[in-house]
């Protein structure tokens, strides 16, 4: 297993990019800052974390690059 070179660690706040579909399809989350809860080894060459906005709402296994830094 090799070491990924992930931009965000956990714990880091995140915002969604704009213009993504992410962004496009969340518009209730347009003005949150979220946080990275975990970083998603699936096997697959995609980076992908867990992103946490307010506690309540999950995204599992979404590719980092659809967040920037807050």
């Amino acid at each position: 297993m090799q070491n990924r070179q992930y931009r965000f660690q956990v714990g880091d706040e995140v915002r969604l990019v704009v213009g993504t579909t992410l962004w496009g399809g969340h518009p209730e989350l347009h003005d949150l800052t979220g946080r990275v809860a975990a970083h998603v080894d699936d096997g697959t060459s995609m980076n992908r974390i867990d992103v946490e906005f307010g506690g309540e709402r999950v995204f599992r296994g979404i590719s980092e690059g659809q967040f920037e830094p807050a």
